[in-house]
């Protein structure tokens, strides 16, 4: 599912159950721990680190940002070069 902020346009992934979330989560490098319940199956808690990622229209990962980078300049700076690159090719 993709949820749309009406203010900006980002796009944030989610997904109705844990066994849908995970292979995503795998695909993006994701480490990932399910907490499970006593009869081993998968609860909706995950742990792992935080990390946004910066995905250009062509769908490349641009940029990862973690907790650690995770500042506003920054990001917007980014994004203001793959707009400015996506500009220029018309």
């Amino acid at each position: 599912m993709v949820m749309r902020d009406s203010r900006m346009e980002w796009n944030v992934l989610t997904a109705r159950s844990v066994p849908v979330l995970l292979p995503v989560l795998e695909d993006f490098g994701q480490d990932v721990s399910v907490e499970r319940g006593p009869d081993g199956t998968a609860r909706r808690t995950l742990h792992h680190m935080l990390k946004m990622f910066l995905i250009d229209q062509t769908g490349m990962v641009r940029e990862i940002y973690t907790l650690a980078y995770l500042q506003p300049e920054v990001i917007l700076n980014d994004i203001r070069t793959l707009y400015r690159e996506e500009r220029s090719r018309g």
